[in-house]
């Protein structure tokens, strides 16, 4: 059996969608040093469905390639998850579909960037909340993958 992350040559190919998951009354999600069990749980759900993800102060931006249904479940699995494991309550998650490569692009830079965009106190880069570590290669969680 391959890669569960690697396309079967006869899958449909799938749509990108930004999913944004924010916690009901705008409260912090996370303190900086627990981030790590958020990004967990993005790893649990959306595994390698998911391209690029940042959770920062009261909310989570997560771009996923699946249908419009299955994008609908992995934000009801994820907000569960993180109910269950930090207490958070999330307002009914936004969605927006990724129309071209250009949209793509523009919100790969977008969501690697929500750490200076919300003037937290920690360089984009080293932000624990973002997918950029697991992009370098320099954070490894088994069975995730982000790629582009």
């Amino acid at each position: 059996m391959g890669d569960p992350c690697e396309p079967s040559p006869h899958e449909v190919v799938m749509e990108w969608w930004q999913i944004v998951l924010t916690s009901r009354g705008r409260k912090v999600l996370l303190p900086e040093e627990a981030l790590y069990v958020g990004v967990r749980g993005i790893a649990e759900v959306c595994g390698c469905e998911t391209l690029r993800f940042c959770i920062v102060d009261d909310h989570i931006h997560i771009v996923v390639q699946a249908d419009r249904a299955r994008a609908g479940r992995l934000a009801q699995m994820l907000a569960l998850r993180l109910r269950l494991k930090i207490e958070a309550v999330f307002q009914p998650a936004w969605f927006g579909a990724v129309d071209d490569r250009s949209h793509l692009v523009s919100l790969v830079r977008y969501v690697l960037t929500q750490p200076s965009h919300h003037k937290v106190d920690t360089p984009d880069a080293v932000w624990p909340g973002s997918c950029f570590q697991d992009l370098i290669g320099a954070r490894w969680i088994p069975g995730f993958s982000v790629g582009l």
